[in-house]
């Protein structure tokens, strides 16, 4: 399909560190696989497709959060259409004087810094030459995430606005979520299921969103706010901000489940669909009139093997498809 008229694709990435059998001071964190599943569930239903789930899943290394990550940015199957949603659940930790830090399954109590990852380290990927993706949210759901989103912007404030003008035709759009303030700790599990029961509240109510075509993130951290302040138990509040906006945020799209999935797969059924048509014309006979009869454009055909192959040839020319390629070319 045509770049210009390419359809957006949304993608997760959920991971987060559960064991941390190297610090003594930090207990495993139980609820992280529910954290995960929570935000991978109700996100399906905005049509996010998770990636990466041999690397970035349960206990990831340093290693897979920096350079799989950072390859993955640089596939070619990506394009400014597309929105990235990075999600990471676990413990948190802030050196005084220096950064915020993820703990890893590795993170040693006595070098922290050195067998950890500083929180600003998953933005610095999005510099790099040949990242097409120009939306993304990163959700941070640790304890004192909101020191983390703040050394993100600290950082990308400084390096975007460089690199920005040299890549100015896909400028980036970052948005941060905190699950916590600078100096607070996360309940285990409030979040994830805070994120998913009002974003799934917004979709069934999606008169609520402020265009109507996608919930916008500040309408959901709010919510996830106002609810938050409704409980006595939670303490925690969420922070959000967003670093060099351009475009409207475009990543919890309303549109019907069946449409989503179509638009997600609707190039890959094309294909094979042409391929089995090209191999097997004469058995494929029987379904492709099956679906011609309930097709607007049924009466370009008179049903007859012998000029099936002819026939189909010039349906293909008509809807601007090269009959040499498995894959469809639309028209402008």
């Amino acid at each position: 399909m045509d770049s210009s008229v390419k359809q957006p694709r949304y993608y997760l990435i959920a991971c987060g560190t559960k064991d941390y059998p190297n610090f003594k001071s930090y207990s495993t964190l139980e609820s992280v696989e529910a954290d995960l599943q929570r935000v991978a569930t109700v996100l399906s239903k905005f049509g996010y497709q998770r990636v990466l789930q041999n690397d970035l899943s349960l206990n990831p290394t340093r290693e897979a959060l920096t350079v799989a990550f950072a390859e993955w940015l640089l596939s070619k199957d990506l394009s400014a259409h597309d929105r990235v949603i990075f999600y990471y659940s676990g413990h948190g930790h802030t050196i005084e004087g220096d950064r915020h830090y993820l703990l890893l399954h590795s993170t040693r109590e006595h070098i922290l810094a050195q067998t950890s990852l500083a929180t600003d380290e998953l933005v610095r990927p999005l510099i790099n030459e040949g990242v097409n993706v120009s939306q993304i949210l990163y959700i941070i759901d640790t304890c004192y995430a909101g020191q983390g989103v703040a050394d993100i912007s600290g950082f990308a404030s400084k390096v975007f606005d460089i690199h920005q003008k040299e890549l100015e035709k896909n400028r980036k759009s970052v948005h941060l979520a905190a699950a916590s303030r600078l100096k607070q700790t996360a309940q285990e599990g409030v979040f994830s299921a805070l994120f998913q029961s009002e974003l799934e509240r917004l979709l069934e109510g999606s008169g609520e969103s402020s265009n109507g075509h996608h919930i916008q993130p500040s309408l959901l951290f709010d919510n996830i706010n106002n609810a938050r302040h409704n409980s006595q138990e939670l303490k925690q509040q969420i922070v959000y901000n967003i670093i060099s906006a351009g475009k409207e945020a475009c990543f919890f799209p309303i549109l019907p489940k069946k449409l989503l999935i179509w638009e997600a797969n609707v190039d890959r059924v094309i294909e094979q669909l042409l391929a089995a048509i090209s191999s097997r014309e004469e058995e494929a006979l029987f379904f492709i009139n099956s679906f011609l009869l309930m097709s607007p454009v049924r009466e370009d055909f008179v049903f007859e093997k012998a000029n099936l192959p002819k026939k189909l040839y010039r349906r293909y020319s008509a809807l601007g498809v090269d009959k040499s390629s498995s894959r469809s070319k639309v028209k402008q």
